[in-house]
Parts: C-alpha cells; sequence; structure tokens
C-alpha cells in the first residue's frame, strides 16, 4: 500500500471518529463549518483545476442555494412556501445549478484575468440584488431563524449529526471530482485547459464543456450552501458579499487550487484563524492576519499546504532512498592501499 493511500485512510478514520471524544464546539462550529465551506471551495477547485477558470461566484451560487433553502422553509421572518424538506433540498440544488449554468454562459466567452472579473461582476450584482430586494429576500436583513429538518426525532443541526452529514457529503463529492477527473469529459477540461486550439481542432465544443463545468461545479457549491446555511440558521447579503466572495479564492490559495483536497484544508486553516485568531490579534486585525497567511503561503508554495506537504513528503522520500552519505576511507584501508605480498 503506498503511503499516500496510508494517510488517505488515517485521516478518514480521524474524522470518523471525532464524534466519540471531540466536543459539540470542535464537531460544528470548526469542523462542520470547515467542511460546508469546503464543498464551496471544492467546486472552485474543480473549475480551476480542471478548466483553468477561476470563478469568484461560487458563493454566489451557494448563496443561491442558501437563499431558495431559506424561503422553502420555516424561517422566523415568515417569507416564502413551507416545502417538505426532501422539496425543499430539491429546489435549493435546483436553484445553484441553475445559477452555475447561467454565470458559467456568460463567463466562458472569456479567459484568464478577465473570466475572474466577469465572475466577481456577476457575484457582486448578486449582492447588491439581495440587499435592496425587500419584498423576496427581505433586503439587508435577510431571512433568519431557517429551521434545520429533523432525522428519526433529532435536528439536523445537532453537532453530532451535523457534522457527520458534512463528512458524508465531503467525502462523497470528494471522490466525484476524483473520478471525475479521470473520466472522459474531465480528460476534455484538462485538454481545454492545456491546449485549447488543439482541443477545439480535435471537433470539441469549448463553450458546451466549460458551461458544463459550471453546472456539475453547482452541486458541490449549492450542498455547500445548503449545509452552511443550516449551521448559521440564516442567510443574508452578508454571506453573498465581497468578503465572502474572497475567503473562498483565498481558502482555495491557501489549501492549493490543484488538488481537491486543498479545498478542505484551506477551509479548515481559514475557520480555524477566523474562530481563534481574534483573540491574540484582535477582530480589527483578523484580515491583516489572513493576508499575510496568504502572503506567506503563496511565496513558500504556490500549490499551497496540500502541495508543500507533497514536496516535504517527496524529499522525505529522495532521502531515504539516496540513504546516509558513506564516509571517506582512510588512507591506509586495504581497498586504497593493498599490503605487498
Amino acid at each position: 500500500m503506498s503511503p499516500q493511500r496510508r494517510t488517505t485512510i488515517a485521516t478518514v478514520a480521524v474524522l470518523a471518529s471525532l464524534p466519540l471524544w471531540a466536543s459539540d464546539f470542535w464537531l460544528a462550529n470548526v469542523m462542520g463549518q470547515a467542511l460546508a465551506l469546503g464543498l464551496v471551495v471544492l467546486s472552485l477547485n474543480f473549475l480551476a483545476g480542471l478548466g483553468g477558470m477561476v470563478s469568484m461566484a461560487q458563493m454566489t451560487v451557494a448563496g443561491c442555494a442558501g437563499y431558495a433553502l431559506a424561503l422553502t422553509s420555516a424561517n422566523a421572518v415568515g417569507m416564502g412556501q413551507v416545502l417538505p424538506p426532501l422539496l425543499s433540498l430539491a429546489a435549493a440544488l435546483a436553484a445553484a445549478l441553475t445559477a452555475g449554468t447561467v454565470i458559467g454562459a456568460i463567463a466562458v466567452r472569456s479567459a484568464g484575468i478577465y473570466l475572474l472579473m466577469l465572475t466577481l461582476a456577476l457575484g457582486m450584482g448578486f449582492f447588491y440584488f439581495v440587499q435592496q430586494n425587500t419584498a423576496v429576500f427581505n433586503a439587508f436583513d435577510g431571512i433568519s431563524g431557517v429551521a434545520a429538518p429533523r432525522i428519526a426525532g433529532v435536528s439536523v443541526r445537532e453537532p453530532a449529526l451535523f457534522y457527520a452529514i458534512c463528512l458524508l457529503l465531503s467525502l462523497a463529492a470528494y471522490a466525484a471530482v476524483r473520478g471525475l477527473a479521470q473520466s472522459p469529459f474531465g480528460l476534455v477540461l484538462q485538454a481545454l485547459r492545456d491546449h485549447p486550439a488543439k482541443a477545439r481542432a480535435l471537433g470539441f465544443d469549448t463553450a458546451r464543456h466549460r458551461v458544463a463545468a459550471f453546472a456539475l461545479a453547482a452541486l458541490p457549491a449549492g450542498t455547500g450552501g445548503v449545509l452552511y446555511t443550516w449551521f448559521n440558521e440564516r442567510i443574508s447579503p452578508s454571506t453573498v458579499g465581497l468578503g465572502m466572495l474572497n475567503a473562498v479564492l483565498i481558502m482555495g490559495v491557501i489549501g492549493g487550487l490543484g488538488h481537491p483536497v486543498g479545498a478542505f484544508v484551506g477551509a479548515l486553516a481559514y475557520v480555524l484563524l477566523n474562530t481563534f485568531a481574534g483573540e491574540f490579534v484582535g477582530v480589527e486585525r483578523f484580515n491583516t492576519l489572513v493576508g499575510m497567511v496568504f502572503v506567506f503561503i503563496v511565496l513558500a508554495s504556490p500549490g499551497g499546504l496540500v502541495g508543500l506537504a507533497s514536496r516535504w513528503r517527496h524529499w522525505r522520500q529522495w532521502c531515504r532512498r539516496s540513504g546516509p552519505a558513506l564516509p571517506e576511507p582512510p588512507l591506509d584501508s586495504p581497498s586504497i592501499h593493498p599490503k605487498e605480498t
């Protein structure tokens, strides 16, 4: 068994055993929140890693799912129409899929920095729309008191159950992205990323494949939006504002945009900083600290924390293969000065 596979199995085992020894705070506020945000970042990693498309609107897609969930669930402000939990989830994922497809259809005609800026403009347009719309989105106040469904009489917001759901969905999404990368569709996306002219010459429709990638990326983003709304029990324009749009990109870069697992590593690092850094540097200096960490990681390892760990692992393997340096034999060694017979 390869070292990477052993590390994966050990990590999954530790995560699965977490409810046995971790507190409710760590299960829900740290790990559950990190996994929910990690799903949103995973959608960005999928687009950037396979398709070379850095989208700033993935939190917008998650926000569409969150608003659809809030408007179809019981809430404190009495807005929307209450639907059964399964229909509410279906409505949330449908809203995310629609948003991802529309954003993709608008953005895929551009590339590079232009695609990034275009998706940022779409994200900010959605933010100002929900902030000013009172009839549907309750404007600046948002929708609070969103009720989480119950499974066998236990609320999904209960820490152990919430963490278990987040973990199962994250593992499923991670496996799906890894499998998709090796599928014909994933290989076409990589060809469009590396050699778009050659891919077009072979007959592949660039725009259609990229729009499909945005639509597929909307599913983990929408799932993360649903979980994040359950975690906060509310959604407001700040959830889809510039701060969160930037945060998703920062999480992706910190973890490593080229690695699916980097989405969850970056989200966990961000949540840990957001939860505990205020005690040491103050809330008003949190963005400064995040910026310093961001710059340090980018300079130290463009592949993020996962890339840094991979480089460390490869260096250790190289050292083990090379072995310790052999000392030079003494001048009177028989191998150099054989005795005369």
